[in-house]
Parts: C-alpha cells; structure tokens; sequence
C-alpha cells in the first residue's frame, strides 16, 4: 500500500482476494500468448478500412452520418500497433491517411476555434499513430503529424475542461485527455504537465473507497474506461504531482475488479454502454498493467491472478469478434444493421475499433514471461457487495457472489432504463453466457431494441399477488416505491448465501434468500404479510439475435436449451407451478421470456441452474 492508502477511508476489501486465492492449486495455462490480443483487433481494422473516404475518414457502414465521432482516430491508433507488430502491412496507406486526417483536424481547431466532436479521445489514438507510423513513412509526414499534434492548447481544443464545463461535469472524456497529453510529453511531442496534474486533481474525488471511478449513475463501463486510462499513463512512466494517489486507487480498482468479474470473463452489466467487446478489452488492459505491477513486486500469486484475468476477459469475446462474419460489437448476434442493444452513441465503427484499440493496448502493456495463477472468480467463494452512496456521485448498489463455477450479479436500485432491480446475471464456468441470463430486461430501455420500447422491466426477483388478484414483481417497480437492503450470511468454498429484504412502498415485506452451491442458485421468498401469495419472475433467454432456444416444460420446470447448453428453473415446493407469462421482452443480448414460479404456501422456493450438452451417446 502506498502512502497515500493511510490517509483514505480503509480499503475494505484490504486481503479479502489474497484470501481467497490462498492455496489455490496450480491450474493449466490458457495456451494464449499476447498475440492473441492482435487477433482480436484485426477484425474491425481490417473491414473498416474498406470503408475509408479519399479524405482518410473512416465511414461506419451502418450510421447514415457517414464519418461517426472519434472512429478515424481509434482506426489510426488500431492499424499503428498492428503494423509495429508486422501485421496488416498492406493497410500502411490507409493508416497513415487516417493519421494526416486527424491530426490536422485537431491543429485547425486549435487555430479556427471550431469545435470538434469528441477531440478529447482521439490524442491518445494519434500517438499512438505517431509511435509506431513514424518509423514506416517519410520523415516529413511524421513530422507533420508531430508538429499538428504539439502545436494546440488543450484548453481550447478539448470539450471535457473547465473552458467549457463546471468542474462537477466534468468526467471520462477528461481522463482521455489526460492520457493523450501524458503520451505527447512522453514522447516529446508537448509538455503540458501543469494541465494534466490540474485535472488529474480534479478527478480523484470522483472515485469511491473501493478505487471505482464513479461517472453519473455509476455505469461499469465508465469505472473500466478511467481506470484503464490511468494505468495506460503509468505504462508510460506518469509521474505527475499526484500520481502516488492515483496509483493507490488503481491498486484497489483492480483488486476490487477481480471479485466482480464472471467465470467467464465478463464484465458487469450495469448503466449505459455496457455488454460492448471493449469493457472486456477495459479489464483485460488493467490486469496486465497489474500483472506486470505484482510481479516486479515478486507477488506470483497475485501477478499470475491479473495475468490469467487478462486472457480470460480476452477470450470472452471470441465468439462474436473471431467467430462471426462480420465480427460484433456486443453480445448478441442480430445483423449489425439493425443496432439492437446499442445506445444512440454506441455506433458499429466506433466501439468495434475502441476494442480493437484498446485490445491493442494491451498487447503492449502485456508481459508473456509472467505465468498464469488461478482467479478469484475461478476459485469461488467470494461474495462483493458495493453499496449504494449519497449524491450526486451515488454508489454502484450491487452484489457479485461466485461460487462452485456460478456467478451472480444483483441490483438492488437499478437505473431506468438501463437495468432492473433484482437477479440480472447467472453464468457458469464452461457455459456460454448466452445460454444463461447476462443482464435483465430494463423498462422502456434507453437503447434499441427490435420492438417497441415500451415494455416492462424484468429481472429474476420475487413477485406477490396484489389484492385485486395482478401478479406484481419488483423488477417493475420504480425505484421511489422500493427499498432493498442486502445481508450477507455466509460464505465458503462449498456455498454462498445473500438474503435480501425488499420493502415495497405500501405493500409487502419481502424476503429473498439466494444460496450459490454445486447445485445451481437455490431461491426462496417469503412474505412479511400472512396470507400473501408469493411467486418469483424469471426471464429465460429464448433468442439471441440469430438462433432460437428450444424450450421444454413441465407443470414444474422449464428448460432453454441451446446447442452450448441450457437454463433450467425447477420448482421446489410441492404445491407451486410455474407459468410462462404473455411478456416476451429484450435486452441488449436478445429476447426473454418470463416465466413465473407461483406457490401456494408461506414460501416459494426455485432453483435455476445451467448445464453443458450431454455428450452424445456411444454406438
């Protein structure tokens, strides 16, 4: 811990992951080598550079605006690390045009005061254009290029300042900033130190005890993009006035990181642009700035822990960026044309080449020479409960708990339109995300959607018969009628278990018990009222944007079967049933079907679990 640690509110998980990684037994390597981050960012530079103007503008081939913010830049610094890598040789030109584009775009703007759209992302993109273009062109277009990128104040440039906003606005776009002008003064491009460590002071409120960084509504997506910012200027030696700070906050982000990430190497659901390949490109960037940090420390343990966190987060996206034609830029598998699941910013070009980007960052920062340790979330037995905090930068309201290769993700005040309060995220280690719930279904959703927007949210979560006989559940709620308080009972390598008592605003007392074993997510739910009927809501992914789920179902089960695997409810109580509602609703992964466990008792009790195929039958 650094010195800066002793003079913030202790850090509450301090040992909680070298506890659980305690006598973790030696696990076989993933196979994956840095390279693999190079596969993982071909993709978009390669199709997108077929849709390069004769300006050098890289167009999105489904955004009728043609040119979108910021995806010149991120194609520019993409192609350049592939290139220094020996890859992608004959897009040299396309690289380089990207490069001219761009970087004259930001020097005109310095001279003319026209504003750019989102200028705050793309320095950290040029330099790293000018890192590994220069050695390939002519001395005269590097020079070029350096001399646009040295000669405007960021000041006057940039949207995300002080010139343009108040300081309480100011937020993501800045730390961009920051690492673009860290990387200009490391490579001799412009000293603006004075500017960075302004800034870099105005930042570090915004970040929790748990070294989260908090943006408005706390969005995961938004934490992972600071925090990946910060460790890519450490990677390039920053040393500014308030770095010692700074560093002690990335060493608990990445920790606290390691408890909230799934088996499978997902990112959280939670806020706006989330389920998007470039969170995991995030994570991946922070473990192995971690990994090298633990290991010139001789902390094996830890070092391999980031090491092999950084491969899982990577290979997590395979499937949609290696193993479809065109690749995706989220987790669904809807023709890229129809945008399902993206926000209104959140275009094909733009976050496709933000991962490819990013995945190339991590490329660099990457050490192959550290050797894999297990992860937390593949040891289990680990429960995280982020609480929420007082305004206006609130709290992430959130609790993970992983154990016996299950992960769960709950919401207890969720944000409307992006998420729902409850149980909004089952995985398993060994089957594919798709085939369990990766987040819920919001209330009329901030992003689209194949049907209307307008649909109720849903979440798996208790639910209660109203007096006029209407199944309420609380996923729909909104949060003003709901106050939701989680308890922790216990925690071991066999089992986890997390009560929440929900209080509906003139209605019930609820109370849900959620245990993670071998066996599955085993739920009950009992009422504060006598008398009351008690159910429980669970939405069952049934298509995924190209594929649909084969369902089977009994009075008293139901399975979602894919060709990977299948999601099974099972009814636990002798007298209860379990329904399919009339509700098909979206999120951004596909569509859901609700299902309803509906008791008849003083409790309701279920079990979800996911299976891999059966094997097929010899002879």
């Amino acid at each position: 811990m650094s010195k800066f640690g002793q003079t913030l509110p202790p850090y509450p998980l301090e040992g909680v992951v070298e506890e659980a990684l305690r006598g973790a037994p030696d696990v076989a390597p993933s196979g994956d080598d840095r390279g693999f981050y190079l596969d993982l960012a071909e993709p978009f530079v390669r199709l997108l550079a077929e849709k390069q103007a004769d300006d050098g503008a890289i167009h999105d081939p489904y955004w009728e605006g043609g040119e979108s913010p910021t995806g010149t830049a991120r194609f520019g610094g993409a192609a350049a690390v592939l290139l220094g890598a020996r890859r992608c040789t004959e897009l040299l030109e396309c690289a380089a045009a990207a490069m001219d584009y761009r970087c004259h775009a930001l020097q005109r703007s310095g001279v003319t005061g026209e504003r750019l759209a989102g200028p705050d992302f793309e320095t950290r993109d040029l330099m790293l254009g000018l890192r590994f273009l220069s050695p390939l062109v002519n001395a005269g277009r590097s020079r070029q290029w350096r001399e646009c990128l040295g000669g405007f104040d960021p000041e006057s440039v940039y949207v995300d300042v002080l010139a343009q906003h108040s300081a309480e606005r100011i937020y993501n776009w800045n730390v961009y900033a920051l690492c673009g002008e860290w990387l200009k003064y490391r490579d001799g491009v412009a000293d603006n130190r004075r500017w960075i460590d302004d800034y870099v002071a105005l930042q570090l409120p915004r970040f929790n005890e748990f070294g989260l960084y908090r943006d408005p509504n706390c969005p995961f997506t938004y934490d992972l993009t600071v925090r990946q910012g910060f460790s890519w200027m450490f990677a390039n030696g920053y040393a500014g006035a308030r770095a010692e700070e700074v560093d002690e906050l990335l060493r608990r982000g990445a920790l606290t990181m390691l408890l909230y990430l799934s088996p499978l190497g997902q990112t959280p659901y939670g806020g706006r642009s989330n389920q998007f390949h470039h969170t995991e490109a995030m994570a991946a960037c922070i473990c192995e700035f971690e990994a090298t940090r633990y290991a010139k420390r001789g902390d094996r343990q830890l070092a391999g822990a980031f090491k092999r966190q950084a491969r899982l987060c990577a290979r997590a996206t395979a499937p949609w960026l290696l193993g479809m034609e065109p690749p995706r830029h989220l987790k669904n598998r809807y023709p890229p044309e129809t945008l399902h699941g993206c926000d209104p910013y959140g275009h094909y070009g733009v976050y496709g080449l933000l991962a490819s980007n990013l995945f190339g960052v991590a490329y660099l920062m990457a050490d192959d020479s550290i050797e894999e340790a297990p992860t937390p979330a593949e040891m289990g037995g680990t429960l995280l409960s982020l609480p929420d905090g007082d305004p206006p930068l609130g709290g992430f309201h959130r609790a993970f708990a992983t154990c016996q290769g299950y992960h769960l993700e709950f919401d207890t005040h969720a944000q409307p339109g992006e998420d729902a309060t409850g149980l909004g995220r089952l995985h398993r280690r060994g089957v594919p995300s798709w085939v369990g719930l990766s987040s819920p279904a919001p209330a009329n959703p901030l992003y689209v959607i194949g049907a209307d927007r307008q649909q109720p949210g849903a979440s798996a979560c208790a639910a209660w018969q109203d007096d006029g006989g209407r199944w309420r559940c609380l996923a729909e709620l909104p949060g003003d009628q709901l106050r939701t308080e989680l308890r922790q009972e216990f925690v071991s390598t066999a089992a986890v278990s997390l009560t929440a008592i929900h209080a509906v605003h003139s209605g019930p007392v609820l109370t849900e018990r959620l245990e993670l074993s071998e066996a599955g997510l085993t739920v009950s739910v009992s009422s504060s009222s006598e008398g009351d009927r008690l159910g429980y809501c669970v939405p069952v992914p049934i298509f995924d944007g190209e594929r649909h789920a084969e369902i089977e179902a009994t009075p008293t089960s139901v399975s979602s079967r894919w060709e990977e695997g299948a999601f099974g409810i099972e009814c636990l109580g002798d007298e209860s049933r379990l329904v399919r509602t009339d509700r098909v609703l979206e999120n951004r992964n596909g569509a859901l079907a609700v299902y309803r466990v509906e008791g008849c008792g003083p409790e309701v009790q279920l079990r979800l679990s996911l299976t891999s195929p059966e094997p097929p039958a010899e002879g």
